[in-house]
């Protein structure tokens, strides 16, 4: 009869809408659950990228949750390692460019010291000669002679810086000789006497 079906179907909506209501409270439970692991997964991949932007120490990022993650994760770390690996090599031409900047003037001090010398040299008997009319004639061109040899020095070394950065560049092959060291001693202190009378050489 109509009736007795109404009063089992009314019967068996009661019945399931206690079950229905707790598994729609389950379903959102378990959706809450998944969204905030979500949400977690994807705060650690954002931190990881913003710490990766800014140089700093990155964080160990790791995901067993999803195998997306998971390879997200993975491939976050080869980026960092790449990264990391470039800036390591930025760092090694920084320091090689900073020791060839050092060396260029280091070589430039050199440079400029030595020329300063023979420079000296020539200007003090230059200065001799002009304002002593009474020097004798043997002093006068012995004092002509140092000037003549500073000169030729001065002229050698600017041949041996050109020859210097030409070696440097690779366009000349080098050349060896023997040298006298007496010869290259005496000379040097001769020098240095004539420059320093008041000192012990």
């Amino acid at each position: 009869y109509l009736d007795v079906i109404n009063k089992n179907f009314i019967s068996f909506i009661f019945k399931i809408i206690p079950i229905f209501a707790l598994f729609l409270l389950f379903a959102f439970f378990a959706s809450y659950l998944i969204s905030k692991r979500i949400k977690k997964q994807t705060d650690n991949i954002l931190t990881f990228l913003v710490k990766l932007t800014k140089k700093e120490q990155v964080p160990y990022i790791e995901s067993s949750y999803i195998l997306e993650f998971d390879k997200i994760a993975r491939l976050l770390k080869k980026v960092a390692l790449r990264l990391s690996k470039k800036e390591k090599q930025k760092a090694k031409q920084t320091a090689k460019l900073k020791l060839s900047n050092r060396q260029k003037d280091d070589i430039i001090s050199a440079i400029s010291h030595e020329f300063k010398n023979p420079i000296a040299i020539i200007s003090g008997y230059c200065e001799t000669i002009l304002n002593d009319e009474d020097l004798p004639p043997d002093m006068k061109d012995k004092f002509l002679q140092k000037i003549h040899n500073n000169s030729n020095k001065m002229s050698n070394l600017i041949d041996r810086l050109r020859l210097a950065l030409k070696l440097d560049e690779g366009k000349e092959a080098g050349t060896f000789k023997q040298s006298s060291l007496n010869r290259i001693c005496t000379d040097v202190i001769f020098d240095l006497k004539e420059q320093y009378k008041n000192r012990d050489i």
